[in-house]
C-alpha cells in the first residue's frame, strides 16, 4: 500500500502531535503531484496563525499509518485540495469523507476537475490557477470557513499587535469612551469601532523599512464579522481612495518574512478608511513619509493614527444590506477628518512627540493643488484628544515637541 499524502508545516524543534497529546488546527489532504502548492498553502495558513500537519516531518521508524489517522482523528478543521488527480486517490476520498461526516471539511478546488458526486453539493471554494499563496478571491472563503471551525491557536505568533515596550518606556492604547475591539497584527494592532465600521485607531511600531513587494488586494479580516468592517462597495465608484490608516511601508520591517507578512496584514480592511484622492495621494502621504524619516534617523518610533469619528459624520451611500435575517441601512459614514500621533525616544529614553490632524473637507472644497507639508498640521496630542474622545495618558500629553 502506497503511504498516503498530506500536508505539515510544523516549527523544526516541535514534536509530533502524538507525542504532545496537542491537537492540530488544519490538516490538509492531497495528491502527490500537487505537493508543492499544497506546500504553499500550508505556508500560507501557518502566516494566519493554524497550525498543520505535514507528513515529510514524518520520522525514520515511525508508525505512519496509525500517526496519520490520529492526526486526522484530532485535526479541527480538514482542507481536501481536490484537482484531477486527486479526485482519483483513495486515501483522499476516503479522508474527505471522515471530514464530511465530521463536518470538518473544508474543500478546495485548486484545478477545473469534476468532484465526486457525493461532495459535488458542498459549498467549496473556487481556486482553479490557485497555486497556493498570493492573493486569489476565493481566499476569504477558505480562511473564513477555517477560522469558524478552528480559530488559529498560533495567532499569537504572527499577530503579536502593538508592542507597548517599544521604546523602552510604556505607552500604552490610548482608552477610548465606547465599544471597541483590539485586532492584533504583526507590529500592529487596529482597535475598531463595530458601529462605525471603522478603526478607532491603528497602534504601531517603525524601524526602517524592509523593501518587500508590496501587496495590492484588500480582504477582510477573517477574525472579525465581515458585517463589522468596511467592503468594497463602500469604494467602488466613490470617487474616494482606500486609505491605509497605517502605512504597508511602515510596517514591513524585521526579516523578510515578517516584513512580507506585516505588509500583508496591512491590507486587510480593517486597516483602511475612505480618504479623498488628494488626501490620501497628498497630505497623508507626506506625513507618512515624515514619519518613516523619523523612525529610520531614530532607529524606532511607534505611532497611533486614524479618522476623527464625529456623530455628525455625513452618512456613505444609503446601502441596504442583510446580515442573517436583519437588514440594515445607513450603516456607514464618512469621517472628514484624520489624525496622527508619532512618538520617539531619546538617548534619555525621553519621550518626543508630533501630532497632525489633517482635514479632508477643505480638500474636497479646494479648486486648486493644496501644499503637503507636514508642518501645517502640527497640532497637539491635546488638541486630538479633545476631537476624538481619546485619552492617550499623562505620559504620552508629556512627551517634548519634536523639532
Amino acid at each position: 500500500m502506497n503511504q498516503p499524502k498530506h500536508v505539515t508545516l510544523r516549527d523544526s524543534s516541535s514534536k509530533p502531535p502524538e507525542a504532545t497529546g496537542a491537537l492540530v488546527d488544519v490538516f490538509i489532504s492531497y495528491a502527490r503531484t500537487d505537493e508543492e502548492i499544497a506546500r504553499n498553502v500550508a505556508e500560507t495558513l501557518r502566516s494566519e496563525g493554524f497550525e498543520v500537519w505535514f507528513d515529510s516531518r514524518i520520522y525514520a521508524g515511525a508508525k505512519w499509518k496509525s500517526m496519520l489517522i490520529s492526526t486526522l482523528s484530532s485535526a479541527k478543521a480538514i482542507v481536501v485540495l481536490w484537482s484531477q488527480r486527486s479526485v482519483k486517490r483513495p486515501w483522499v476520498l476516503k479522508e474527505a469523507k471522515t471530514a464530511m461526516d465530521t463536518r470538518r471539511l473544508v474543500p478546495v478546488k485548486i484545478d477545473d476537475c469534476v468532484l465526486p458526486i457525493r461532495f459535488a453539493s458542498l459549498q467549496t471554494a473556487m481556486m482553479p490557477g490557485w497555486r497556493g499563496i498570493g492573493h486569489h478571491p476565493e481566499l476569504e472563503r477558505l480562511l473564513a470557513g477555517l477560522s469558524h471551525l478552528a480559530p488559529p491557536s498560533r495567532v499569537e505568533n504572527v499577530r503579536p499587535g502593538f508592542d507597548t515596550g517599544f521604546l523602552g518606556v510604556e505607552v500604552g492604547l490610548p482608552s477610548i469612551a465606547g465599544v471597541a475591539e483590539e485586532f492584533r497584527y504583526l507590529h500592529f494592532s487596529v482597535v475598531m469601532n463595530p458601529a462605525r465600521r471603522l478603526a478607532w485607531y491603528v497602534a504601531y511600531n517603525m524601524q526602517p523599512y524592509q523593501h518587500v513587494r508590496r501587496g495590492d488586494r484588500w480582504m477582510p479580516d477573517p477574525m472579525l464579522p465581515a458585517s463589522f468592517q468596511p467592503h468594497n462597495d463602500h469604494f467602488r465608484g466613490s470617487g474616494l481612495d482606500r486609505g491605509h490608516l497605517i502605512s504597508p511601508m511602515s510596517v514591513s520591517w524585521g526579516t523578510p518574512r515578517q516584513a512580507q507578512l506585516a505588509n500583508r496584514q496591512s491590507f486587510f480592511w480593517t486597516n483602511t478608511a475612505p480618504q479623498h484622492p488628494k488626501l490620501n495621494q497628498g497630505w497623508w502621504l507626506a506625513v507618512e513619509n515624515w514619519e518613516r524619516e523619523m523612525a529610520t534617523h531614530q532607529g524606532k518610533a511607534i505611532g497611533f493614527s486614524g479618522p476623527v469619528l464625529a456623530v455628525d459624520d455625513p452618512i456613505h451611500r444609503d446601502l441596504e444590506q442583510s446580515i442573517g435575517r436583519l437588514r440594515v441601512r445607513q450603516n456607514f459614514r464618512l469621517p472628514r477628518r484624520f489624525w496622527k500621533v508619532v512618538i520617539v525616544a531619546d538617548a534619555q529614553s525621553e519621550l518626543k512627540s508630533a501630532a497632525f490632524v489633517l482635514d479632508q473637507d477643505v480638500l474636497s472644497k479646494a479648486k486648486v493643488p493644496l501644499e503637503s507639508k507636514p508642518s501645517e498640521f502640527r497640532c497637539t496630542v491635546a488638541d486630538i484628544e479633545a476631537v476624538t474622545g481619546l485619552d492617550f495618558g499623562a505620559t504620552v500629553r508629556k512627551a517634548t515637541s519634536i523639532a
